[in-house]
């Protein structure tokens, strides 16, 4: 093999070289740009789910405030119907009745009130198993992550064993 013909050897073999090397630097870049557009949706839902619970945190907020002016009302209709339980049981008889069937129908609001409440309280754990979620998705999301990265580490780990091969073979041609 004369001196051209090794000449000719050796450049096909760097334009081979440089083939791979911009074809693994391309698909890096890929891979780089498909993870970062997927973090980005991860990170663009979970703002989104934390603007949701600030509402329903803002929401929850304004039904205690009215709750609680319910019980004030509440505790006052009650002060009232005792009052004028006494004084109709002096009084009518039957009228008596009919205010025991106003109480029933308090307690039934009362009952309704707490129900709400309690409806109100499941959402919100409901909520937050909806955010535990997405964080155990970004648990998973990073360990992906670092075996993407362990994979770019050892991709590159190659190329620098082939980048040391064809030096040796370029010093031991250089050398005859």
């Amino acid at each position: 093999m004369d001196d051209a013909q090794l000449q000719a050897h050796f450049a096909a073999i760097d334009e081979r070289f440089d083939r791979f090397e911009a074809f693994v630097i391309q698909q890096f870049e890929a891979m780089k740009a498909y993870v970062d557009e997927r973090f980005s949706e991860v990170l663009s839902r979970q703002e989104e789910l934390e603007k949701r619970v600030g509402g329903l945190e803002e929401r929850v907020g304004a039904l205690e405030e009215r709750v609680g002016g319910l019980e004030e009302r509440v505790g006052g209709l009650e002060e009232r119907v005792g009052a004028m339980d006494r004084k109709f049981d002096e009084k009518f008889v039957g009228v008596s009745e009919r205010f025991g069937s106003m109480q029933l129908a308090q307690e039934q609001f009362e009952r309704r009130v707490q129900a709400a409440i309690a409806a109100n309280g499941a959402s919100i754990g409901a909520l937050r198993e909806d955010v535990s979620g997405l964080r155990d998705g970004l648990g998973r999301l990073d360990e992906r992550m670092g075996a993407v990265e362990s994979n770019l580490l050892r991709l590159n780990e190659r190329v620098d064993g082939l980048s040391e091969d064809v030096r040796l073979r370029f010093r031991v041609v250089n050398g005859r």
